[in-house]
This record gives structure tokens, sequence and C-alpha cells, in this order.
């Protein structure tokens, strides 16, 4: 699910500065206990500069950011988009600042990075990996799309089984990169390792995919994913027979919804949603008031608040619509806001939200019931989650999943509920998102060989 704001910095000024701010610079901010780092790639010149940012820890890399003041030994970043700012001033090599958001403050000192740090992780394959890979680039031919990926060939294939990967949402590239794991490699590793020939590609508008994926929603990545099983079933030594999908979050939204069509011949949803979105952005955002310090009163007053917003959203038939709606309905309500939300102001608040909300993609998402497509699937089905995913609910998800499967009257399915494991199929203490980057372990090997051995099983034959 989406986790990560995308930011834009554009760095100017009136004269030229004698503080050198060309290169890239890290800090850690610290939130609820929790560090955050954050990195920033700056290029002055001359009296103008520019820059992108990087959130290791949420994946996000060249994240475009919004304006910013340069004064001599001083720096100011305004960011609109999500109501903050951050000031800071050089000194003695290091930027001392203060990053505000929501009327809150936090310390966040940027000191020179050398080099940027290549992290990598104990599953991430590592040459010879005993299989072929190649680079192939297909089209969408509904919008003329091309995109790009990487298909892996067991060594030892004649005519095998294969499946193509679908990420979740955000912006992924074909191996799923986030939080420094690549959860797509390592599983096509293991899936190429199991006799089973995979295609894993980046999203449209990311690494070497044409398009634009801020205009995208879960419908076009859809079509995106039929062009691959398309793509994938003329591929040599495919069984153009068995050609299956892995669908990771919204990408088992996707799995779900050309598995309602029979594009595929089997599915696998891991961590899928599989309730109205609606249902799901809500749940997020009720379940984050139980972990703030406001008293009885105002978690109450926030929650009225966020069930209004939603059915705002519900009844608005367009983005344009909804921008309207939700900018009257703030009006009228913003009094029910914690006081440091309400510290930014309406209109910086209300600008925050309905560029957030009212999108193509989030008026789609929260309109889909998955359940009516789910009715209507009779190929084999492997649904698995962790207990601990705390983005895509375990007990209610996988028992939507079963429910709209007996609906179909079809009973070729397998649901599992893994013991420890977070929504990333990572072993889990919590598994609150701020785990995800400190955890080794990519994806869990009872994981990994219960979806390999499944399908194994139901396109080889079973044991």
């Amino acid at each position: 699910m989406r986790i990560i704001t995308l930011l834009l910095l554009i760095f100017s000024s009136n004269f030229c500065l004698k503080a050198q701010y060309s290169g890239t610079w890290s800090g850690k901010l610290s939130v609820q206990g929790q560090e955050l780092p954050l990195v920033f790639h700056i290029v002055q010149e001359g009296n103008s500069c520019s820059a992108k940012m990087d959130s290791p820890a949420q994946g996000a890399k060249g994240i475009p950011v919004g304006e910013c003041e340069l004064k001599e030994r001083e720096i100011q970043l305004k960011l609109a988009n999500i109501g903050a700012r951050y000031t800071g001033k050089f000194k003695n090599g290091i930027i001392e600042g203060m990053f505000e958001q929501s009327g809150l403050k936090f310390p966040l000192n940027l000191k020179p990075q050398v080099e940027e740090e290549k992290i990598t992780r104990p599953q991430d394959p590592l040459q010879p990996i005993g299989y072929k890979e190649q680079e192939v680039f297909f089209t969408n031919e509904k919008d003329k799309t091309t995109l790009a990926g990487t298909v892996s060939i067991p060594n030892n294939c004649e005519t095998c089984p294969a499946v193509i990967l679908v990420s979740g949402s955000g912006a992924q590239n074909r191996d799923s990169e986030v939080f420094n794991h690549r959860p797509f490699a390592v599983l096509a590793d293991h899936l190429a390792k199991s006799n089973i020939i995979v295609l894993r590609y980046d999203d449209r508008g990311v690494g070497k995919s044409k398009g634009d994926f801020s205009k995208a929603t879960t419908s076009t990545f859809t079509e995106d994913a039929s062009a691959a099983i398309s793509f994938i079933k003329k591929y040599p030594k495919v069984d153009s027979n068995q050609v299956g999908i892995i669908g990771h979050s919204e990408g088992g939204l996707v799995a779900i919804k050309l598995a309602s069509k029979s594009e595929v011949n089997f599915a696998v949803l891991m961590a899928s949603p599989a309730i109205p979105g609606a249902q799901i952005l809500m749940g997020q955002q009720l379940a984050q008031i139980e972990n703030t310090s406001l008293d009885a009163a105002q978690k109450k007053d926030l929650e009225d608040f966020i069930k209004g917003q939603m059915d705002v959203l519900l009844k608005s038939k367009t983005p344009v619509k909804a921008r309207a709606n939700l900018n009257s309905y703030y009006k009228k309500n913003f009094k029910k806001l914690p006081p440091a939300t309400r510290g930014m102001g309406l209109e910086k608040y209300a600008q925050i939200q309905t560029q957030a909300l009212a999108s193509p993609w989030v008026m789609e998402f929260v309109k889909y019931d998955p359940r009516l497509d789910l009715s209507q699937i009779k190929i084999p089905v492997l649904a698995v989650n962790g207990d601990k995913d705390t983005q895509v609910n375990a007990e209610v998800n996988l028992a939507s999943i079963e429910d709209g499967l007996k609906a179909a009257g079809n009973s070729d399915y397998q649901i599992e509920k893994l013991n420890g494991l977070n929504h990333l199929f990572q072993p889990a203490e919590t598994g609150s998102i701020m785990e995800y980057e400190r955890i080794e372990t990519t994806l869990d090997t009872e994981f990994l060989n219960l979806v390999s051995s499944w399908i194994v099983a139901k396109t080889y034959g079973e044991n």
C-alpha cells in the first residue's frame, strides 16, 4: 500500500553564496522514537541550485521536491505538498536545522556524505546465479506504452510454466526495490531455481519503462500486467497453458482482476486487499489515531472528520468535483482537527489533502470492491499473508478472499496466514513499517517454499 509522499526540491537564491551546498547531504529525523534517514543530492550553480531527495527507509530515491530560498550560510526548504518546512544554517561543515510539519518541530542536522552507501542483503542473488536472465521490452497496446523487464529462465527448462510478478503501490522498479530490499529479485531467483520462468518489470515511468506513473490507476496497471501476460505466453520455452500471476499488495488487486477474466491459469495473492478500498484507507487512518497522544474527545472528533471526508470522496464523481467538495467540507469541519494540525492553516491543509485525495488513483481505489471480481474466479488461487501485517489486515482480507472464492464455486484454493511475518513477508517483531529496513531477511524462507511448491504442484502435478 502507498506509504510514501513524493517531494521535489528546487533551490534558488538572489546572490552568490559563500557556503558550498553542492554534494550529497544526509541526516536522521527522529519521529516517535524511530529514526528516519533523509538524503539530499544538491547541485549548486552560482546563485541557483537544484536537488533531489532520498528516503532510504521508505525505499524512495530521486524524489522530486517543492521550493526553497537560499541565503548566505542558510537554506530554507518549503515542502508545500506535505505542509512541511526545513530551515538550516551552514555551520562548521554541516547544516544545522529544524524540520517543521503540522505545527511540530524536529531537529535535523545534515552532514556531507562522501558516497552513497551500497547496502546488500543476505538473499540478494549473486553470480553465478545458475539460470539465464534476459532483458526484454513489451508494449501495452491500449496506450502504446513500452515496458521493460527481466525474464529469468531455468537452465534445464525445455517447456516450463511461467509467472509474472506485479508490485504493490508506489513507483517500483522490476526488483520491487524498497527499504534497500529487492524482494522480486529474490522471488524470481527462488522460482527460477524451481524450474519456473519469471517475468518481472519496471512500473510505467520507472527505470527503463516509458509512460507516466503519476497519471496511472489500478486499471492502468492491470492493462500493463495483461500486456506482460500476453508477452510471456509467446516467449520461448514457456508453456502457454501454464502461465500465472503473483501480485503483492495493490498488485494483488491486479491479479484478482485478471484472474476473474481467466487471463491466467493460476494466481498467487501476496498480502492482497480483498475489501473495498474505502474501508482499507479509512481503517489505516483510524488505526493511526489510536497511536497518537490525543485525548478521547479529540480522537472522536478526528474519527468523525475522517469518516466524513471519505463520504465526500465516495460521492464525488470526478477529481475536479472531489476537490471542490473536499474544500467545502474542510471549511465547515476544520475545527474538528487537532490544534497541531490546525496550526498550518485551513488553506494549506486543504491544498495538501485535496492534492493527495482528489487524484485518479485514490478515487478509483476507494471505490473498487474486489469482492465482486473474487466471486468470478474459477482458476487455482494461493492467498497468503503475514499475521503481523499492519497495512493489509490478514484476518479480514484472507477471510474476504475465501468468501469470494466460495461464492464463485471455486474449491481449488489455499489460504495461508504465516506466523510472525509482516506486509513484506519478513520475520518481524511488531510489523511496523519502521522495522522494514532494519530486518536483514528480504523474504522469509517458509513463504518462498510455500509459493514455489504450490506452483510446482499446480503446473508439474502433485507429488
